[in-house]
């Protein structure tokens, strides 16, 4: 007969190899045997997490810590469980717990700077994404999550750099001729940067990503029909994708082809009603069809959401302009 720990590690084995479910009938064969052990604890709360199970698998993570308080693991675990529901002060807490047991804890490392990058604390995050790369200098997976820190926090150059040393190593990697091209966009340069969309779309024609930016940059040279194209394209792909449909909408509402673009705008209000930049543009569509007062009642939806984004200011000066009297 087994015991609790030979329970544990046949469950660790079965989790990697992807049966989830028999983990974890194996964590709870091993905690029949010992309902102390802890690592069985982290294990089936970690497992549980897998499936989406947050609340379920924090109870077991608490029942870890309080057998085993300096588990690094388990307080990461913790954390990552109490940040994927929105629990951010505690999560950082348990984070830096985990760091103050082992400050090289890469798992740790990289929790501490997805939160501080979910809390929009972008320059922190940076630093904790260096330190990871220097701990693991050849990993493409977190130089990619750097230079994406770096183009956040608009160190634009380095980001090109990191991307260009991920892409010395693996030509193929779509990421970095995605982030290539999203930053030769950003630059305005137009020709490098489909030089590098184009190159993604090569190698994965279905790559989204790829295919809106290369809608954006035919936008900026002016080639309306092609980016039209391109953000027609994505919607096949991904028909939910209501950022690219606004877009779209954009581009067309520009064309002066008001039916579809008034089209497009409901659908994406319907999917989600507050969008910004689609309650603006649809403001502006029914002001152009002199549909006057259905414009205001927009426009002062945006405005007293109280959410300060550019379409909010967007809307302030609109209503100034047209509608002050």
């Amino acid at each position: 007969m087994k015991d609790s720990q030979e329970y544990n590690n046949e469950g660790v084995r079965l989790f990697l190899s992807g049966d989830t479910e028999a983990a974890l009938a194996h964590y709870r064969l091993a905690l029949q045997e010992d309902e102390q052990n802890a690592s069985a604890l982290n294990n089936l709360g970690y497992a549980l997490a897998s499936s989406g199970k947050w609340e379920e698998a924090e109870d077991y993570y608490r029942r870890s810590l309080s057998l085993n308080a300096e588990s690094a693991s388990a307080h990461v675990n913790l954390a990552n469980a109490l940040a994927a529901r929105g629990h951010y002060l505690a999560a950082q807490q348990h984070l830096e717990t985990a760091l103050a047991l082992n400050p090289q804890s890469t798992p740790g490392l990289e929790s501490y700077a997805r939160l501080l990058t979910a809390t929009g604390k972008l320059p922190e995050a940076l630093s904790v994404w260096q330190e990871i790369v220097v701990l693991h200098p050849e990993d493409i997976t977190f130089r990619l999550e750097w230079a994406t820190a770096l183009a956040a926090t608009g160190y634009l150059n380095e980001a090109i750099g990191q991307y260009e040393q991920v892409l010395f190593w693996d030509a193929e990697n779509q990421k970095a001729l995605v982030g290539l091209g999203t930053l030769y966009l950003i630059r305005k340069d137009y020709g490098l940067s489909q030089e590098y969309l184009k190159r993604a779309l090569s190698l994965e024609p279905e790559n989204t990503n790829a295919r809106y930016y290369l809608g954006i940059n035919y936008l900026g040279i002016g080639l309306q029909p092609e980016a039209i194209a391109e953000l027609q394209r994505i919607l096949v792909l991904r028909p939910d994708d209501y950022p690219a449909r606004t877009d779209l909408a954009v581009v067309l509402l520009a064309l002066e082809h008001y039916s579809e673009a008034a089209a497009q705008l409901d659908q994406v209000l319907a999917q989600v009603p507050t969008y910004p930049k689609a309650v603006y543009y649809a403001a502006v569509l029914k002001h152009v069809q002199r549909e006057f007062s259905g414009a205001r009642r927009l426009l002062l939806s945006l405005v007293g959401a109280g959410e300060e984004n550019e379409y909010y200011e967007h809307a302030k000066q609109y209503l100034a302009t047209y509608f002050s009297s």
